[in-house]
């Protein structure tokens, strides 16, 4: 009994330390674009994170601007954790990151999935 103790107590070990390993190289690290507002999300393996943003209300002069921080993943759930003090959140989801306001982030260097909206119905040729 011992002996099933330790080893699975080893192996517990070995995965935590792998896990800790793989952090590196996690699949949500990499850049999410909003294509729609020229947006994007860098999220870097050691944790932290870069965000270029559009102002609000527009500004000619300067219609970006960018913030720094750190994020954290649980799940599919990421939290931001922003320069100043503000926070942001959003779900990833394979090569997608939709954020709280419901706009959508595509992985750089990934196709957009298909639009998965229904065809309109047809009537049949008269």
């Amino acid at each position: 009994m011992k002996r099933i103790t330790r080893i699975t107590a080893a192996l517990v070990l070995l995965f935590a330390s792998y896990s800790l390993a793989a952090g590196s190289d996690s699949p949500v690290t990499g850049t999410y674009i909003n294509k729609a507002d020229k947006e994007y999300l860098t999220l870097n393996p050691d944790g932290t994170c870069f965000l270029k943003l559009r102002t609000k209300p527009a500004d000619l002069a300067n219609p970006f601007f960018t913030v720094t921080g750190r994020y954290r993943v649980t799940g599919d759930d990421v939290t931001l954790e922003l320069e100043g003090g503000g926070d942001a959140s959003g779900t990833i989801k394979g090569n997608t990151f939709v954020d709280n306001e419901g706009k959508t982030w595509m992985k750089e260097g990934t196709k957009e999935p298909p639009d998965m909206a229904p065809l309109p119905k047809r009537g049949l040729p008269k």
